[in-house]
């Protein structure tokens, strides 16, 4: 599950050249996932939430520019 986190928060790393909002990736992948893997949340729900904060970090990105 972290690995895969990793890779997530690598490419948002590399995609928008900010290492913040790939930590931020990285954390929100990790808890997503994790609440996925635990059942606390649906696999829909699981896949909105990542959409979501990709959305996100693209808006921080383009206001901070």
């Amino acid at each position: 599950l972290v690995a895969h986190a990793g890779i997530h928060g690598a490419a948002v790393t590399l995609v928008l050249t900010n290492p913040f909002l790939g930590l931020a990736e990285f954390i929100a992948h990790t808890i997503i996932d994790y609440l996925k893997v635990q059942k606390k949340i649906t696999f829909q729900l699981d896949q909105l939430l990542h959409i979501m904060c990709k959305v996100a970090w693209l808006i921080i990105y383009l206001s901070l520019q």
